[in-house]
């Protein structure tokens, strides 16, 4: 549950669990070898191992599903993963 993406509105608090963001994402392009998604406060990292048109399908594919949620956010390009001190690498990650 700690990775699992909340936004609070003045109606509902939105839920993303990272199952959806994963498959999001690994479904978009099928040229993307290795990603990370991060939450910061309302916004999402995303980097993407891959073409370009790797990150813009799976940039693509989230935009679609924060919409379908109801949610909105900023979406922001990393030009490398976040490395835990333990060296653990996730995929998910969330900093709330």
């Amino acid at each position: 549950m700690d990775d699992v993406f909340k936004w609070e509105t003045s109606e509902e608090t939105i839920t993303i669990f990272p199952d959806f963001l994963r498959r999001t994402v690994a479904f978009s392009n099928p040229k993307i070898s290795d990603y990370q998604i991060i939450k910061r406060n309302q916004d999402i990292f995303l980097w993407i191992l891959g073409a370009e048109e790797s990150y813009e399908a799976a940039e693509s594919a989230l935009t679609q599903l924060f919409l379908k949620k109801g949610v909105s956010t900023e979406l922001h390009k990393i030009k490398q993963p976040y490395a835990a001190s333990n060296g653990k690498k996730k995929r998910v990650i969330n900093f709330d």
